[in-house]
């Protein structure tokens, strides 16, 4: 491939070579879903649709959810993208005529739920609102919109696609009306589909095929994917793709080889044209023949991040490291149906406020940082055999009024923190509380890494419930008692389960019987033995489980800063008159942040989920700390199972 880019047969790539943060692994954009993994959905549409139907429910459309890292990067490359589509690419490289088509900016996303959310983001979407109203959202981006600024309606030619399995299935883009904008080409597709699969093969094509042809015919002038400027994909290794106009290409997955970098990467290079241009002795390029004294392709650019390129830099062979003896922690199918224990998945709390008077006080609360040293706000691209730099960087959200920012604080606040049960906002308060988050946003959010107050705009791509969450803790506080508490669960998750436990553990393990999980994982030298020997031989316990794998997350502050404690048991059990239970039980003393892990679980978090457990039809949770002392968990369990 080095070899390719030099001598000018492929584009010449720039990747993330530098950034504003304080990364020192190299910049944030080069690895982009290694920084934001966690905070992408793990279950694609597939099988979130397949839970659902299990459940009884349906899944209804909501606004797309990414990670404030995923917006800003998006926010740079997108950026980049117009001006080069607008610039440098019309001058230096294709030029523009009857029959050009746009240059195409590519994300590819590691599942179906990741892609969707991605697509809607980027293109916009349509939902149902309480009143059975359609409303329609436009795009972030407006050159990659399929949906018109002003009348909301869907363009004839919608210039952002969405292709993996779940769009195959089920994304509707392939409608009438689409068949009808469209039916000279689906003509085309369809007379060179006879030659290939024979006479009476054209009634036999699907949706599902057309949309395939989009994909593969992008670039290709006169053809079904002719207009598209933006390709969502999961899987782009697998579509027969040789479009020559990609310039952009945005990597949102892992990536375990270079060869599968490498692979993904090559949807970008191959060149648009392969017209010979002439150069002088100084390397300048001529049209004088008598001057010319070399000939090559002119150079053509990809830009690419999210794909962590290490093939261009060389190294020492470093010895491997001799195998580790791992132990393989899973849940046991045959047990699912006795054992399995399901746990509510919370990530925050908002307060019930009632109908008092909105009072607000941020002089106790410490600052919200827009943490520079982690987000880039400037990236440069560079290529190994290019002098060249390019500089990508925010711009988009600095040109929003400070305004506009406390206008969406404001609804994100009342959405979160000033709503009923049925999550109805209270929008008659928003005067108010516009009040209290304009004097936030003016006093509260200090600048790391960064300069310029114009960059406070940057909350415009924080996530809304950390934001909303801290300037929530400055008003009303005295409403801050247990009898107001309610969970805000995961958007994605709400609920987690044992049937999901699966990993290697190179610590001790201890067997299990009563529990869906093969083994418990100790973090001391006996404490979880011995906590797992007396579950196992209390007779009121029904299930239990250590939290290894398990996903089980209690929501916490320490000093402004969102946190999470993972306690260590869960146990179902039976307590007074029989009735089932759930127990956290806490053995290692929560060595670190202990007050505020114990008074958060006592007063946000049991309070919260129990308030709430009727809805949902599950036991009432509790919880037992066995403080430093293992010696008497025996009777310390029994003690607090009977008066459960």
């Amino acid at each position: 491939m080095i070899e390719a880019i030099e001598s000018g047969l492929v584009k010449i790539p720039f990747i993330p070579d530098s950034d504003t943060t304080q990364e020192l692994k190299g910049p944030v954009l080069r690895n982009l879903y290694e920084h934001v993994k966690d905070q992408l959905p793990r279950k694609g549409q597939k099988k979130k649709k397949s839970e659902a139907a299990a459940d009884g429910t349906t899944l209804k459309e909501q606004p797309p959810k990414l990670p404030p890292m995923v917006k800003i990067a998006l926010d740079q490359f997108y950026n980049h993208y117009e001006t080069y589509s607008e610039g440098q690419r019309k001058i230096q490289e294709e030029k523009i005529n009857l029959f050009s088509t746009p240059p195409v900016f590519i994300v590819v996303c590691n599942n179906t739920s990741v892609s969707k959310e991605m697509y809607k983001y980027i293109a916009g979407y349509e939902y149902e609102d309480e009143n059975g109203d359609l409303v329609t959202v436009t795009g972030v981006k407006d050159i990659f919109s399929n949906y018109d600024f002003t009348t909301k309606k869907l363009l004839r030619k919608p210039p952002t696609l969405l292709i993996d399995s779940d769009a195959l299935e089920n994304s509707n883009q392939v409608n009438d009306d689409f068949k009808k904008i469209f039916s000279a080409e689906i003509a085309e597709f369809k007379r060179d589909y006879v030659r290939i699969h024979g006479q009476g093969s054209a009634e036999r094509i699907t949706d599902a095929e057309i949309l395939r042809e989009v994909v593969n015919t992008v670039g290709k002038p006169g053809k079904l994917g002719a207009h598209i400027r933006c390709v969502v994909s999961v899987s782009m290794l697998t579509e027969g793709w040789d479009a020559n106009t990609v310039t952009h290409i945005m990597g949102l997955r892992a990536f375990g080889s270079q060869l599968l970098c490498e692979q993904v990467a090559g949807r970008a290079l191959r060149r648009m044209n392969y017209n010979l241009q002439g150069y002088d002795k100084s390397g300048n390029p001529t049209t004088d023949k008598k001057k010319i004294v070399t000939e090559k392709f002119p150079p053509e650019y990809a830009h690419i991040i999210g794909i962590p390129f290490k093939m261009f830099k060389g190294g020492e062979t470093v010895a491997p490291l001799p195998p580790e003896d791992l132990v393989h922690i899973k849940a046991l199918p045959e047990r699912q149906a006795q054992f399995e224990i399901t746990f509510p998945n919370v990530t925050g709390y908002r307060i019930e406020s009632g109908d008092d008077d909105v009072t607000f006080d941020f002089s106790g609360l410490e600052n919200y940082e827009i943490r520079g040293d982690l987000m880039p706000v400037k990236t440069k691209l560079a290529s190994a055999v290019s002098p060249q730099e390019i500089e990508i960087e925010i711009q988009s959200v600095l040109e929003k009024r400070d305004q506009e920012i406390i206008f969406k604080l404001t609804k994100d606040l009342i959405n979160r923190h000033f709503s009923d049960d049925d999550q109805n906002p209270k929008f008659q308060r928003f005067g108010k509380l516009r009040k209290a988050v304009e004097i936030w946003y003016r006093t509260k959010i200090i600048l790391l890494n960064i300069s310029g107050d114009q960059y406070k705009r940057l909350i415009w791509f924080e996530d809304e419930k950390t934001v909303a969450d801290h300037i929530a803790r400055g008003i009303n506080t005295w409403k801050n008692t247990s009898e107001f508490i309610r969970p805000v669960f995961n958007y994605y998750n709400r609920f987690g389960s044992t049937k999901y436990v699966n990993g290697n553990t190179s610590k001790e393990v201890y067997p299990t019987t009563r529990s869906h999980v093969n083994y418990v994982v100790a973090d001391t030298e006996s404490w979880e033995q011995i906590a797992a020997k007396t579950l196992e031989e209390l007779p009121m316990v029904e299930s239990y489980v250590k939290n290894a794998f398990l996903g089980f997350q209690i929501p916490y502050v320490k000093d402004g800063a969102d946190k999470l404690y993972f306690p260590d048991f869960i146990a179902r059990c039976k307590g007074k008159n029989g009735i089932v239970k759930n127990l956290i039980i806490e053995i290692t003393g929560m060595n670190k942040d202990k007050e505020e892990k114990r008074w958060y679980v006592e007063n946000r978090w049991l309070p919260a989920i129990n308030a709430v457990r009727e809805k949902y039809e599950y036991p009432e949770w509790h919880f037992i700390e066995i403080a430093n002392d293992i010696r008497n968990i025996k009777n310390q369990l029994i003690e607090k199972m009977a008066g459960m």
